[in-house]
């Protein structure tokens, strides 16, 4: 498993060149870019399905009243 930092070093690119590298890379390894597909599917799901979304914001208000 890859730190935050670990996986935006391999996805993200600083410039067009970088970007460049990166999707030719992915391009020749199509299990490893789908592998990144579902992880990244599984990661939005997690964190931004709408039932998360108003668990987390129900949390936030509760504990705003309880200040």
């Amino acid at each position: 498993k890859f730190s935050r930092n670990e996986v935006h070093a391999r996805l993200l690119a600083e410039n067009a060149t970088a970007m460049v590298d990166h999707i030719c890379a992915l391009i020749n390894a199509p299990e490893r870019a789908k592998t990144i597909g579902n992880k990244a599917r599984s990661l939005i799901r997690s964190h931004y399905a709408n039932d998360r979304i108003v668990k987390d914001l129900l949390r936030f208000f509760k504990e705003l009243g309880a200040a």
